[in-house]
């Protein structure tokens, strides 16, 4: 917030998003871990790691023609 301005006044730099499932990140980009969690899921709704996995492999590019970076990129869910 900006002078006491809410951030539908000012633009504001937030690590939530959503309003019926809400996505809080947290961690650092270069730090051990990055992680997000999420709010609003229902109960036995099954949460797709390989889906994930795949996605996550999807960023990495392609070196030849983008970033050269080689991070593993391991989902985990713990909760």
């Amino acid at each position: 917030m900006d002078g006491g301005r809410s951030c539908s006044e000012v633009p504001c730099l937030r690590n939530s998003f959503g309003e019926a499932v809400r996505i809080t990140l947290f961690g650092e980009s270069h730090g051990e871990r990055i992680g997000c969690v999420l709010d609003g899921i229902a109960p036995g709704v099954r949460i797709d790691e390989d889906a994930i996995a795949y996605e996550m492999k999807r960023r990495q590019g392609n070196p030849v023609i983008s970033t050269a970076r080689r991070e593993p990129d391991e989902v985990r869910i713990v909760s």
